[in-house]
């Protein structure tokens, strides 16, 4: 939990920094804009560097909070409110000098857990681009090369693909709420794909460099949601990362066809989201289509 929403993985693509206004060619009027995913992402970021600091400082103390976090529960989208039930079992093996210490890191984590709730608000579910499934499903794309590893520890590339019509990389986190809400959603859609040969694939972004903590908290979570479709991950240096620079969610859902090409723009945002789940299933069908011919 202390490498949360992906943290990682986001910096490292984040490459590239926008402006943070236009100009009115009509009166030279300096006009603000909203910011886009990845300015609001890398903000963020810097909040949660920001924890992870804090929680630095008194590092001794916080190792036996966590020891009592219940990092398999899949409910808890609050991560104030995660550290204060985990400090509340932990109390018993604190001393009265940790417990000062840890709660006076706790009125700090929470305010800059609103400032993070404050400014998720801004971060778009998903764009136009992403919600018109005519606009964009014949765009296409190769998708990266890669070498991954499942969950078991069994290499795979980018040849998989070769296995199905249509492969579903599902990008979700171990903190992420509506990426976990909607795998059994999911796996029932892997369910009817793999009777018409197709397949999802979760791809996690905590275990991007294969962290053993991050990877058991993982399958607790896909273990508590009842998840069979394969999960797997990338190396942090790997190029598979690059199509999520369209994105910035998560959860973040990408097609690819037989030959390897990415169909479509990322759809970001849960499948929870009826009109998402509407533009999955009709890419699905014409990329299946497409592959029979």
């Amino acid at each position: 939990m202390k490498n949360r929403i992906g943290k990682i993985f986001i910096l490292l693509l984040l490459v590239f920094g926008l402006t943070a206004c236009a100009s009115n060619n009509n009166n030279n009027e300096v006009i603000p804009y909203e910011k886009s995913n990845e300015e609001i992402s890398q903000e963020i970021n810097a909040l949660i560097d920001q924890e992870g600091e804090i929680i630095a400082k008194n590092k001794d103390a916080w190792d036996k909070v966590f020891a009592y976090a219940d990092k398999s529960n899949a409910e808890e989208a609050d991560y104030y409110k995660f550290l204060s039930n985990a400090f509340e079992q932990a109390k018993k093996d604190l001393s009265e000098k940790e417990i000062g210490l840890v709660e006076k890191d706790l009125e700090e984590i929470k305010v800059l857990e609103e400032k993070i709730a404050e400014k998720a608000k801004g971060i778009k579910e998903t764009n136009e681009a992403s919600l018109d499934a005519k606009e964009d499903s014949n765009k296409k794309e190769k998708f990266p090369e890669f070498t991954a590893k499942d969950f078991d520890g069994k290499d795979l590339d980018s040849s998989m693909f070769k296995n199905n019509a249509v492969t579903i990389l599902n990008f979700w986190n171990n903190g992420c709420l509506p990426c976990i809400e909607e795998m059994p959603k999911l796996n029932e859609l892997n369910k009817s794909l793999k009777e018409r040969g197709g397949e999802i694939i979760g791809v996690n972004a905590d275990m991007i460099n294969g962290d053993e903590d991050s990877l058991k908290e993982a399958k607790g979570i896909l273990e508590k949601q009842k998840v069979e479709y394969r999960n797997i991950y990338f190396d942090q240096s790997s190029e598979a990362w690059k199509p999520l620079l369209q994105s910035s969610v998560f959860p973040t859902t990408i097609l690819v066809n037989r030959k390897g090409e990415v169909v479509g723009d990322p759809i970001a945002g849960s499948i929870e989201n009826e009109k998402l789940l509407d533009i999955l299933n009709q890419r699905i069908e014409k990329i299946i289509a497409e592959d029979n011919k």
